[in-house]
């Protein structure tokens, strides 16, 4: 019996590898940018009861976003809003100060940040770099949708 619970256990781990895999593929053969900007603040979607994983809503005043390749359209992966008439952009994100360990309180100045498809990565000026958040849907995500936005 205990072996046959194993068994299952494994095969659901990899399924759901499989999904996740699969999103990150069908997300990295769709889109392909650099983006860079000042993280104006940021805004708790889920507590998970440490910094290091709580996950924000950053706010994004963008300086550079170079759009290489963009085929994100409904119903596949993403990872982002942009607004083209405020320049900014929205993400899903852990944040906190790589220096201290801690979290960036209300007041204090949040870091630059940097994002290249290419490298998969979100590189933080305090020198924070995290992965990236790659979703299917975002209620936090789709609240910052108009007429003038473009997933990414």
């Amino acid at each position: 019996m205990g072996i046959l619970l194993w068994t299952h256990a494994c095969h659901r781990q990899i399924s759901s590898n499989n999904e996740v895999k699969r999103i990150f593929d069908t997300y990295y053969a769709n889109s392909e940018y650099y983006l860079s900007g000042q993280i104006e603040c940021k805004n708790l979607i889920y507590d998970c009861g440490t910094i290091y994983r709580d996950i924000y809503m950053l706010e994004i005043s963008v300086d550079t976003f170079d759009v290489r390749k963009n085929d994100i359209r409904e119903g596949l992966p993403f990872f982002g809003v942009y607004d083209s008439i405020s320049n900014k952009v929205y993400i899903q994100s852990p944040i906190y100060n790589c220096n201290t360990d801690k979290g960036y309180k209300d007041g204090d100045v949040l870091p630059f940040i940097r994002i290249d498809s290419q490298d998969k990565s979100v590189h933080f000026s305090d020198g924070l770099e995290l992965g990236m958040i790659i979703v299917e849907q975002s209620d936090a995500l789709s609240a910052k949708e108009n007429n003038h936005t473009i997933r990414f």
